[in-house]
């Protein structure tokens, strides 16, 4: 519901000091959206550098359901980058663009979450709702939750909305995991009352490219 001067064409260019006025009424459904350059050619190294991110649109149906909200509405941008380092070996925190020859897919070795690398979040011993992009170039995720212990305990997902908005119904994730491809969405209930004191880790299980092989958990 986007007019069609305000949908950012591949050519649309703004020049440095030059600025372009949107207008956006947000006049749909409750939904996770995303937002990120579309410039002819060089999309994929736009989203690369950064020029991405999450568009939350609301609506009083969602709000009348007393989702986790504030605090427990966690957002999670997943995008998997490649680093430089220094002659030492250490991260120089400078961002990478290597690609097979004979191919423009591009799968980096480190997964960032909301631009982190291997961050970590303490939470309660409640609900929490977690709005998960990919907003990785060509990777698809097949996300696992595991114990301490390692074992799956995926039961303590439910998904509760896609791209679109809010399913029907919350439906069960699947033993395997949640698998998303670039630009997918899930909006998730994670319960994390049966883990008091436990250390949880949310881990990838897909190969690259993905051929949609079992996992190795």
């Amino acid at each position: 519901r986007v007019a069609a001067s305000y949908d950012g064409w591949t050519e649309n260019g703004a020049a440095s000091g030059q600025t372009i006025l949107g207008d956006y009424s947000n006049d749909q459904r409750a939904a996770l959206l995303w937002y990120h350059d579309h410039a002819m050619g060089i999309t994929r190294f736009n989203v690369y550098s950064g020029l991405a991110g999450l568009w939350i649109i609301r609506d009083a149906e969602e709000e009348a359901l007393g989702l986790p909200a504030g605090r427990y509405e966690i957002p999670l941008l997943i995008q998997d980058r490649n680093l430089d380092t220094t002659p030492n070996g250490d991260l120089a925190g400078r961002l990478l663009h290597k690609v097979e020859d004979n191919t423009m897919e591009f799968f980096g070795p480190f997964t960032m979450v909301n631009g982190t690398i291997w961050p970590h979040l303490p939470v309660e011993s409640r609900q929490y709702r977690l709005r998960v992009l990919n907003g990785s170039n060509a990777r698809t995720y097949r996300l696992v939750l595991l114990d301490g212990n390692g074992r799956s305990v995926t039961g303590a997902i439910r998904q509760i909305g896609t791209d679109g908005g809010l399913l029907a119904r919350p439906v069960s994730i699947p033993p395997a995991g949640l698998v998303l491809a670039p630009a997918e969405r899930a909006d998730l209930l994670v319960d994390f009352r049966p883990f008091r004191g436990e250390r949880l880790r949310l881990v990838n299980t897909a190969g690259s490219p993905f051929d949609g092989s079992p996992s190795n958990q």
